[in-house]
């Protein structure tokens, strides 16, 4: 059977990497860290506008999800196009959170305190926050492959690209967090943990490349691009291998410290 001629791998989302993008970029994670902690104080203080469910809901829903797809839309999508787009997931998201409140309102088991009078947590669920994260990160991929294609509907290539880079870009993230997360820890054992689950990282962003290589190959045939991308992921894979000595030893700095 003919084969397809060979496709050009020229896609990919390319981020302007510029100061003011960096600055912009550390500037709304500053404003969400300092959202999130007045919210947090509300919370446990009970105060305004933690006294009001169906505002209190909305800002945590917002101060937790907008951030991260601006941040992610900043050096992809053009200025008028990222503020559409985070008008509209923020419409979508403020929407949700008082219909959730006022869902759980209704639900008795689901309350602070059972019985008469009991008030309602002025959290989203967690069901809500779950499924508008996985939500918002569909639209978000599918937004940032149509605007770089400049057109609505995209290429399946430009909508796997755009995808699994978010995915792994929220993985990293997730790990910084969790490894700087304050949990009485001393720098030193925090630091070494953090390298050693970095190191096991490596292994299936590799073997994730080399699946998506494949598929390359198979529907498309070798090219010099694709001879040159499994040549980098030949050293990757070594890389990854060598890596993953440090995991099977106890660093020095954990050491007697049981």
């Amino acid at each position: 059977m003919p084969r397809t001629p060979a496709a050009k791998d020229t896609f990919t989302l390319n981020t302007v990497a510029t100061p003011r993008v960096a600055a912009a970029r550390l500037a709304v994670g500053l404003l969400q860290g300092a959202l999130l902690y007045l919210l947090y104080l509300a919370k446990a203080d009970q105060l305004w506008p933690a006294t009001q469910p169906y505002l209190f809901a909305p800002l945590v829903l917002l101060g937790v999800l907008s951030p991260v797809l601006l941040i992610s839309s900043l050096g992809h999508l053009a200025p008028r196009r990222a503020a559409a787009w985070m008008l509209a997931a923020a419409l979508v998201v403020a929407a949700l959170a008082p219909y959730d409140i006022w869902r759980l309102d209704g639900a008795p088991a689901w309350r602070d305190d059972a019985g008469a009078g009991a008030r309602v947590d002025p959290m989203p669920s967690t069901l809500l926050f779950v499924f508008c994260g996985v939500g918002l990160y569909i639209a978000h991929a599918l937004v940032l492959a149509g605007a770089l294609e400049r057109r609505l509907v995209a290429r399946y290539p430009s909508y796997f690209d755009a995808a699994w880079k978010l995915a792994i870009q929220l993985l990293f993230s997730a790990f910084f967090v969790g490894a700087l997360w304050p949990v009485g820890a001393d720098v030193a054992r925090t630091v070494a943990v953090s390298a050693r689950v970095a190191a096991m990282l490596l292994l299936p962003i590799w073997a994730n490349g080399v699946y998506a290589l494949g598929l390359r190959v198979n529907d498309y045939g070798w090219s010099s691009e694709r001879i040159i991308g499994a040549a980098c992921l030949l050293v990757v894979g070594c890389y990854a291998m060598r890596r993953l000595g440090p995991v099977r030893r106890r660093p020095r700095s954990l050491r007697g410290r049981n």
